[in-house]
């Protein structure tokens, strides 16, 4: 008997309902996301190591596209009611919301559609700074800023938390596979 081969990639999640472990992971990434910028914060490293993004990204692997938007979207508006931060004025939260939701949602397609983590990674990274880039120029100039340099400094500030996500979490996603189905 020839062996079956499948068209879905080995590392993406049975279609089977698991409602209650998307919700489970979701929590856990909203609640990570809330605490990790405070640790970051405390230890002096603040938001350039992008803090809120490292349990996106990592949840994003196990989480469907939905569910992984959706954690993104509500982590920084949770995070401001909890903590103060981040600020709703300058809008850092209204648009930590949208960067997030759609970086969640780009991760866990890319990764559902084939792509290894670190490629995965890579993509969403690339096309939440484009996002990020044309978000500063457009309120930039409400908030009496210089776009182009309100923009590019947006995209820059984050380069560190980038190159901290996209080397660590490919090491990580094996180790938690093993409990997640990764």
């Amino acid at each position: 008997m020839p062996a079956e081969s499948s068209s879905r990639p080995r590392h993406s999640l049975p279609k089977r309902p698991d409602r209650p472990r998307q919700l489970a992971v979701g929590a856990a990434v909203v609640a990570a996301g809330v605490l990790l910028p405070i640790i970051f914060h405390q230890v002096g490293l603040g938001p350039v190591f992008l803090p809120m993004f490292f349990p996106i990204a990592l949840g994003s692997f196990v989480m469907r596209p939905w569910p992984s938007a959706f954690a993104g979207m509500v982590t920084p508006m949770v995070s401001t009611v909890l903590t103060g931060m981040p600020a709703l004025m300058p809008p850092v939260a209204p648009v930590l919301s949208v960067e997030l939701g759609i970086f969640g949602a780009t991760v866990s397609l890319l990764y559902r559609a084939g792509l290894q983590p670190l490629p995965t990674l890579l993509v969403a990274f690339f096309l939440n700074r484009i996002l990020l880039l044309f978000l500063a120029f457009g309120i930039a100039p409400v908030l009496g800023l210089p776009p182009h340099w309100t923009g590019w400094a947006a995209v820059v500030y984050g380069l560190p938390g980038i190159a901290l996500i996209t080397l660590s979490i490919p090491l990580i996603l094996p180790r938690l596979g093993q409990y997640l189905e990764v």
